[in-house]
């Protein structure tokens, strides 16, 4: 213990959390937003398939121009990809983003309101 230097045990002393942060980026989350979040990063997204770190990826797509309808302009848009396992946004539909930090959607999970449900019951 650092308080008496007495040797203790891991039982006999409580560890206190001086701040959160994100383990794949290393970002500090405040406390009030790691609980919001539920200690979830806001540009960090693990892969549904496998759980490891989504990483944004851009391509560049030919859109029709707003001005003449026979010609196309280029277009940057991104999406998120797992380089482990090889799933994507575009596999469950999210729509392509036009900047790399952009909102990408959460998805509701069908139990989502249950589960919080427990959650609040059980603590």
């Amino acid at each position: 213990c650092r308080h008496c230097h007495q040797l203790r045990c891991r039982d006999c002393v409580s560890h206190e959390v001086d701040s959160q942060y994100c383990q794949h980026c290393l970002e500090y989350i405040p406390s009030i937003d790691a609980k919001l979040k539920k200690n979830k990063c806001a540009s960090c997204f693990q892969c549904p398939s496998c759980m490891h770190t989504l990483t944004t990826r851009a391509i560049i797509t030919q859109t029709p121009n707003p001005t003449d309808a026979t010609q196309t302009q280029p277009k940057k848009v991104f999406f998120l990809i797992c380089y482990y396992c090889r799933w994507s946004s575009r596999d469950i539909g999210i729509p392509d983003q036009s900047v790399a930090s952009g909102n990408w959607p959460e998805l509701e999970t069908p139990n989502a309101k249950r589960l919080d449900a427990l959650l609040d019951r059980y603590r």
